[in-house]
């Protein structure tokens, strides 16, 4: 076990005055290798997370501070994987104005190799672990739309948007306990409001061949 990860919350930002809401809890993480303390990898993720909340909270005070409108903004985080191989950490942003909007930044670290990790980088260097991924996606959101009538992906030839043609290279995703790969999707990206910020458990079958 080479590396050790701890999430710390750093700041807290509170702001409430009646039509307008804001609630962040900023994390601050801090790797350790056997030897030393890793600062690129922490400081790298930290400034990328300050960048982060700070850019949410200004263009949020330029917009709705200060009108008549309504607006919330709330930045929440959570650690979903620290074993002895992973560490993923999770960022939730909710904004809410007329309507809402969620969605996530994921940080990884390899902690074998010490590396903050991307989808891409977990496979070979070909894009044909998109295409099995996006096939076994499509695959799921057709099974699931046909037994439920309530459940809408934008697969459908009556939907005059842009319809889903597969994962990006880096597309969010995490780690299940059982160890597939779990594809996680924005609100909006693939689907209606309505249905959140839908996930898909894509068995290590399916992937597995195109691993490093």
């Amino acid at each position: 076990i080479g590396t050790l990860v701890k999430v710390f919350t750093i700041r807290e930002y509170d702001y409430d005055d009646g039509h307008h809401k804001v609630d962040i809890e900023v994390p601050s993480v801090n790797v350790e290798t056997l030897e030393t303390k890793d600062n690129n990898i922490a400081n790298s993720i930290n400034t990328s997370i300050e960048e982060l909340t700070d850019t949410l909270l200004n263009e949020f005070n330029r917009e709705y501070v200060g009108t008549e409108g309504y607006g919330s903004l709330d930045i929440t985080y959570d650690v979903i994987t620290n074993n002895d191989n992973w560490f993923t950490l999770r960022i939730t942003v909710l904004e809410t104005a007329a309507s809402s909007n969620t969605y996530y930044k994921f940080y990884h670290i390899e902690k074998l190799n010490g590396q903050i990790s991307e989808l891409s980088d977990l496979f070979k260097d070909n894009s044909n672990y998109i295409e099995a991924i996006s096939n076994d996606i499509y695959k799921q959101m057709l099974e699931q739309s046909n037994e439920d009538d309530s459940i809408i992906y934008f697969i459908n030839e009556d939907f005059s948007g842009e319809q889903f043609h597969g994962i990006k290279t880096n597309q969010n995703f995490y780690f299940a306990k059982n160890g597939n790969l779990v594809i996680v999707f924005d609100k909006y990206e693939v689907a209606p409001g309505m249905m959140g910020c839908p996930e898909f458990e894509i068995d290590e079958t399916i992937y597995l061949d195109y691993l490093k």
